[in-house]
């Protein structure tokens, strides 16, 4: 029987030597403010604004501009959560929905008693057309469909998303399956970077913004003709509190600041005596 061989010893150093490191991950964590008294869509709105105003001057290099699209595309997701955790609360039909859906048991402990609807969403990423339109059928059972104005401004949040997805995961290089979502867009013959100036940059947070809109509008429509369906518009009395919620989640205070829980019941149908 030949003698078998032992692993050869190969002292060729590839790199410096890895380094054990210590790192207390509490440290960089912080307690989190309670949100604002404001409707999602006004929460992105003001969010928006600051990085973009306020870090102004920061925005000189593509590099920055590049981070600036991935916390863009974050605040959409942000406020698509936030409206379709919140809705639980308020839309009985949205309720029905969510309760079949199951929670971990880590989201149990975490999320308060009125949020536990944001665990559903944990493991879920919210950074594309089809995760919107997913979540928002897993959650609300509303279907976004293809030939929907909404369905069509989300689209456009997608290719935004790509961007994102290629600054995030390749350090700005596209890949050909990144290159194809962008509809009409003929391949390149060799390899491509991301690259955003400061006014295609504007013409990114237009598409977001639109996304965002879209959306926001859509929920509320839907969820003011399922209310219609289910008899919930009868009497103001027993109706305004709903009313009320809806309005503060959905209605933008910057574009509508005259609606209000009672233009909204009339507009339904509802008579306020």
């Amino acid at each position: 029987m030949p003698k078998q061989k032992s692993d050869p010893v190969v002292p060729v150093s590839a790199n410096a030597p890895a380094s054990t490191v210590v790192v207390d991950f509490s440290q960089y964590l912080v307690s989190r403010s309670p949100p604002p008294d404001e409707p999602p869509i006004d929460q992105y709105y003001k969010r928006a604004r600051a990085i973009l105003v306020e870090n102004g001057a920061t925005w000189c290099t593509d590099w920055h501009r590049q981070l600036f699209v991935v916390h863009l595309v974050g605040l959409a997701e942000v406020y698509a959560r936030n409206v379709l955790a919140t809705l639980v609360r308020i839309c009985p039909g949205t309720e029905r929905t969510a309760l079949r859906k199951q929670l971990s048991l880590g989201s149990v402990g975490y999320y308060s008693t009125g949020d536990h609807a944001f665990g559903i969403l944990d493991h879920q990423a919210l950074s594309g057309c089809a995760e919107i339109c997913r979540a928002t059928a897993q959650i609300a059972d509303f279907d976004i469909k293809q030939n929907s104005s909404a369905y069509a401004a989300l689209e456009g949040f997608d290719r935004v998303c790509q961007l994102r997805h290629a600054i995030v995961h390749q350090c700005g290089g596209l890949a050909p399956h990144n290159l194809l979502e962008f509809n009409g867009l003929t391949l390149p013959d060799k390899p491509v970077d991301v690259s955003v100036s400061q006014l295609r940059m504007q013409d990114l947070v237009a598409v977001v913004h639109s996304a965002v809109r879209a959306l926001n509008q859509f929920i509320l429509d839907q969820t003011l003709r399922r209310w219609v369906r289910m008899g919930l518009v009868s009497v103001w009395a027993n109706d305004r509190d709903r009313f009320e919620a809806i309005c503060r989640l959905l209605i933008s205070k910057e574009d509508c600041p005259t609606t209000t829980a009672e233009s909204l019941y009339t507009a339904v149908g509802g008579t306020i005596v």
